[in-house]
């Protein structure tokens, strides 16, 4: 696995899919669900929609990533929909072009026309004036810049892949060089969970992120060979599968897994789903950076963090980044928390939106809101911030001097 997907592993799923994998229970899985599509921009944007008939009800937009799809939550809106004292209205949308999220060209679909998208569809499609969201991986990107986009109809945010993103001015100077500083050396400063976290990200980094620079400098390349060879698309996906999960704790079965699969490539879409990394990730110079980047979300936040993470964040690196309200640290699940622990995750979503929070409160404070730079207390003590960057390069420096 440390090179890619095991054989042995690939041709059993590959067997399992071709004799006993029954497509129609999973179609009738997902068709427990009401799913829509309306025209959107030029998108014929398909999503999920579970209104609650209770007038409590909080509408919460929730966002998959890659190599995901709606299916992610099948598990995960159930158990929202049946929790009568946390109501939700519960909206799911595919992202633009994947699955049934049909695109006209792959030009310009990224995080930033995501939050437009979906921000129109909340609004102007559904009627939703004020609503929360909840995103992983890419969903956690597109909530994020809704929020910072759109903080007066973005009443809250949750989260399972915060991200300790740099902002802009002397926070943001501050928040790099304390970066540095725990990347160089984490005991100075984190607790024994985000030293774990700092290992964890950089072994991502080296070892496990050649995917991501592939999707973004040539996409074309790779979405040829696996929309045309099944057995392609299933070695590519299932190695996130089992690397990006808690395999020993909550566990993807081999129907979930090719069920995902089996929606790739059905639609045609993983072509299209790895073009998103060229068009949001600023690796060409042709690709213009979101307007996003650099900028303090201001609505409230919650996170929950799963152990087995694939970018994970420390906490005091996410609280210069977004307005941190929660944060709660889970014992088991991964990357797909929505998939792999679900009762986790809507526990802590339902605990944050109903009882964490005053709602009510919260959608009067942000009619008030508008975007900008940063948090009105962003202006970080001189010495403060000195004795991070001194600190930082004195580290740095130490670290190459014994290489």
């Amino acid at each position: 696995w440390r090179a890619g997907t095991d054989a042995a592993a690939l041709e059993d799923l590959l067997a399992y899919w071709e004799h006993e994998f029954d497509w129609r229970r999973a179609e009738n899985e997902l068709n427990q669900f009401a799913h829509y599509q309306v025209d959107v921009e030029d998108v014929d944007l398909h999503f999920i929609h579970e209104p609650s008939p209770d007038p409590r009800a909080i509408p919460l937009l929730i966002v998959h990533g890659w190599p995901g799809s709606v299916y992610e939550f099948h598990k995960l809106i159930p158990l929202l929909k049946s929790d009568a004292e946390h109501p939700f209205h519960i909206v799911a949308p595919s992202l633009p072009g994947y699955a049934w999220s049909k695109i006209r060209d792959g030009r310009g679909h990224n995080v930033n026309s995501a939050a437009r998208l979906f921000r129109k569809l909340m609004v102007d499609v559904l009627g939703y004036e004020q609503f929360a969201v909840q995103g992983g991986d890419w969903g956690a990107l597109v909530v994020r810049a809704m929020g910072v986009e759109y903080p007066s109809e973005v009443v809250a945010l949750h989260t399972n892949m915060p991200l300790g993103m740099p902002i802009k001015g002397a926070r943001g100077l501050y928040h790099g060089a304390l970066v540095l500083r725990d990347l160089a050396a984490p005991w100075l400063s984190l607790d024994e969970e985000d030293q774990h976290s700092v290992s964890r990200l950089k072994e991502y980094l080296a070892a496990g992120s050649s995917y991501m620079f592939l999707n973004a400098t040539k996409p074309e390349m790779l979405g040829v060979a696996l929309n045309d060879s099944p057995v392609a698309l299933a070695s590519w996906i299932l190695e996130k599968c089992h690397n990006w999960t808690d395999r020993e704790q909550t566990p993807l079965s081999k129907d979930q897994i090719l069920t995902n699969i089996s929606i790739y490539w059905f639609t045609q879409s993983i072509a299209s789903s790895c073009r998103f990394y060229l068009e949001t990730l600023p690796l060409l110079e042709s690709v213009q950076r979101s307007p996003s980047d650099g900028k303090y979300c201001s609505v409230p936040t919650g996170v929950a963090s799963f152990p087995r993470e694939v970018l994970p964040t420390p906490k005091q690196w996410v609280a210069l980044a977004y307005n941190l309200k929660h944060w709660q640290r889970f014992r088991a699940g991964g990357h797909f928390a929505a998939w792999e622990n679900p009762s986790a995750l809507k526990a802590d979503i339902a605990l944050f939106f109903h009882h964490v929070l005053d709602w009510d409160q919260c959608r009067s404070e942000a009619r008030l809101r508008q975007p900008r730079q940063g948090p009105t207390d962003s202006i970080v003590p001189v010495k403060s911030l000195t004795a991070a960057a001194i600190a930082s390069g004195v580290l740095l420096f130490a670290i190459r001097a014994r290489i």
